[in-house]
């Protein structure tokens, strides 16, 4: 007589991420991995600091003696 009404349901399924597994099916399927080498990126810009750094020591030094013996 009456309509019982049901609880909705949902087709969710729960997953798993696993870098380490789809790292190696990936080498097995003969794709690339894709490995970034993080130590080579930091000593750029390490480098690149650096020059930047003694550049603009230069630039304020030359400033400071064009002011100072002028």
């Amino acid at each position: 007589m009456f309509k019982t009404h049901k609880n909705k349901t949902f087709n969710f399924y729960s997953r798993y991420y696993n870098e380490r597994k789809e790292r190696l099916e990936k080498l097995k399927n003969g794709e690339s991995v894709g490995i970034k080498f993080k130590s080579n990126k930091k000593s750029n810009l390490t480098k690149g600091r650096s020059i930047r750094l003694l550049m603009v020591t230069l630039a304020l030094f030359c400033i400071v003696y064009l002011l100072l013996f002028k």
